[in-house]
């Protein structure tokens, strides 16, 4: 991590706006609006040198990092700033475009006082930039299908389609695939399959189109070599909803029988899943899932109605458990509930049914090992782990768990490294959150505090997650940032009740570790 970013150290005014890089927010006339954390890094980047002409390289160069980010990314981020900006009723111009060349404020800035530093104040995503090899095996995108269905309602079941299709290829050893977690993330943003490609870091993309009709469906999919151009394959696919997940394995097989010859049709087979026999159990875990990744309490809870209405069609679901405990695993963690003995009730209840009806599942024994560090059986979580990673090395998923328990077990360059590759993969992933703490907490193992800030600052940033939070503390106060440690100690505690105890646990199993972090906690406390 040698790129040095300019943050903004405190708030700031541009022409009649406030701004709150702390809170990601825009402030006027007793206005306010947030903004992405990478939009905020980009106004500042603008502001840390008000008229002076920013090259389009340079700023993605220090926003994104050349890995993660492009013109597309870039283009997306001055629009909308300047509709949060227009929104305000502001008439006057704020960001001025060079032709051909970049672009700068214009407006008057007051009070913004700036560091260069990769430390724990940023105001935007810290990420590994170190790029992963892709000429040995062939690198692959399943772009978000394009829903063509008379009703247009069914976008959620287009996107299971999508997403299965991933599943499936991640299975086949000699691909690397995207995660459908970031490709889902461009849904929306237009962009071309060549444009998608570049932003995700992959040579190949799959787009595809679906409609359903009633009992039919029919998939149209072509695979596009960004690099080479030009179409490659294309194929289009017909059935009754009753045997969809047949048309999943079809499409799966005509993709990676395309991209690597050498990939042996029953190595395909094995990529086979059938996650439930009941169709409309199917649809009320796809909705389920749409609603746990919004975050939100009003979300959790509806996605667990929408799961446990699954489950009572199909009792034996895997997955539908599997999804049920993370939904009261995330509403325990949040405090959202009223009941948390009952959470850790049912957490335990589906993990266990999510395993004795899906054993052969990596998405199902990889929330199991996560489930079982919650709980502190870090033995019983690495075990999962490792199980799951065999069933499937090439899922994002699997790599982030496995990488969290090695963080655990000490074994922390082994960590470092899956948990980079877990983010190549997936790195727009709704497990953000994840990806990054268990990244900070292998820093913190190896004394490296200013990293683990920087990584946990990110992470909470996203997600306030208690324990991750406690990590943060810990890393300040060793730090000796104390006022930055003691802030964000009782923001920790207005918010949260968790024991350090318990925070520790989360991450470390090793004695000097758990004692290290121990340590910061009271030195930032001594203050």
């Amino acid at each position: 991590m040698d790129r040095a970013v300019v943050v903004a150290a405190q708030g700031y005014k541009i022409g009649t706006i406030d701004v709150v890089p702390e809170l990601n927010r825009l402030e006027c006339g007793g206005e306010a609006t947030s903004i992405e954390p990478r939009i905020m890094s980009l106004l500042s980047t603008l502001a840390s040198e008000p008229k002076r002409v920013f090259l389009r390289s340079e700023l993605i160069e220090e926003v994104w990092g050349v890995q993660f980010g492009g013109d597309e990314s870039l283009s997306r981020g001055i629009s909308i700033l300047r509709k949060a900006i227009k929104g305000f009723g502001e008439s006057e111009t704020y960001i001025d475009t060079i032709s051909k060349r970049g672009y700068r404020l214009v407006q008057p800035v007051e009070g913004f006082s700036a560091k260069e530093s990769p430390v724990a104040d940023a105001a935007f995503a810290i990420v590994p930039t170190d790029p992963v090899d892709l000429r040995q095996v062939p690198s692959i995108a399943v772009l978000p299908f394009e829903n063509q269905s008379d009703e247009g309602a069914h976008d959620y079941f287009i996107d299971g389609l999508m997403e299965e299709v991933v599943s499936g290829l991640t299975r086949i050893r000699t691909l690397f695939v995207i995660a459908s977690g970031s490709t889902l993330a461009i849904k929306g943003e237009n962009l071309t399959p060549n444009e998608a490609a570049a932003k995700l870091g992959v040579r190949y993309a799959v787009e595809g189109r679906a409609r359903r009709s009633g009992d039919r469906i029919r998939i149209w999919v072509q695979l596009i070599d960004t690099v080479d151009g030009g179409q490659i394959w294309h194929g289009k696919f017909d059935g009754e909803l009753g045997d969809v997940f047949d048309l999943y394995d079809e499409v799966a097989m005509g993709v990676a029988g395309v991209v690597e010859f050498s990939v042996q049709t029953r190595e395909t087979l094995r990529a086979a899943r059938r996650p439930t026999s009941d169709l409309r159990a199917y649809e009320l875990y796809l909705r389920g899932l749409a609603r746990l990744r919004t975050y939100t309490r009003e979300g959790m809870y509806e996605a667990l109605d929408l799961l446990n209405q699954a489950l009572t069609l199909d009792p034996d679901y895997p997955l539908a458990h599997s999804l049920v405990a993370s939904c009261h695993a995330n509403i325990a963690q949040a405090s959202w509930s009223d009941d948390p003995r009952e959470d850790e009730r049912m957490i335990e209840k589906h993990i266990e049914a999510s395993l004795f009806n899906g054993p052969d599942d990596p998405q199902v024994v990889a929330t199991a090992s996560l489930a079982c560090r919650v709980g502190g059986d870090h033995s019983a979580a690495l075990h999962l782990a490792e199980q799951a990673y065999a069933l499937n090395p090439g899922s994002s998923f699997t790599q982030m768990v496995l990488g969290a328990a090695k963080v655990a077990s000490g074994d922390l360059d082994e960590a470092e490294d899956l948990l980079n590759l877990s983010i190549r993969l997936d790195p727009f992933s709704p497990n953000r959150t994840l990806q990054v703490g268990f990244l900070a907490a292998a820093q913190f193992a190896k004394s490296n505090f200013a990293q683990a800030a920087a990584f946990a600052n990110e992470a909470v940033r996203y997600s306030l997650s208690p324990p991750i939070s406690a990590l943060l503390v810990s890393a300040l106060g060793h730090l000796g940032q104390d006022d930055k440690a003691q802030k964000a100690l009782n923001s920790l505690e207005a918010r949260a009740s968790i024991t350090f105890d318990s925070a520790a646990a989360t991450f470390f199993l090793d004695e000097d570790h758990v004692a290290l972090f121990h340590e910061g906690i009271a030195k930032t406390r001594a203050q």
